[in-house]
């Protein structure tokens, strides 16, 4: 079908009521449900984010700090192959 898009659960009603939140898809009030498509918005942003954490990383003269954004950035990546599984775009890859 040509234009539709999944829907799928991310709360508990009344449980997110965060403006921020419809950044991604949620639907005010009870942000209750995320399209695919917000999904894989907020996976590549995940990935950017881990990127811009790396680069970070690299500049820090403490080593535990560089460790510690290190897996910060692996936390990033590893959320947003979640979501790409979730969403279904892992599977056309």
């Amino acid at each position: 079908m040509k234009g539709h898009q999944r829907r799928r659960a991310v709360a508990e009603p009344n449980t997110c009521r965060h403006d921020n939140l419809q950044d991604f898809g949620a639907d005010a009030p009870e942000c209750r449900i995320m399209t695919d498509a917000k999904i894989r918005v907020l996976a590549r942003h995940s990935r950017k984010r881990s990127r811009q954490v790396l680069a970070k990383a690299k500049t820090m003269q403490d080593a535990n700090a560089r460790q510690t954004m290190r897996r910060v950035a692996a936390g990033y990546r590893k959320l947003a192959r979640r979501l790409e599984i979730e969403s279904g775009e892992a599977a056309k890859a």
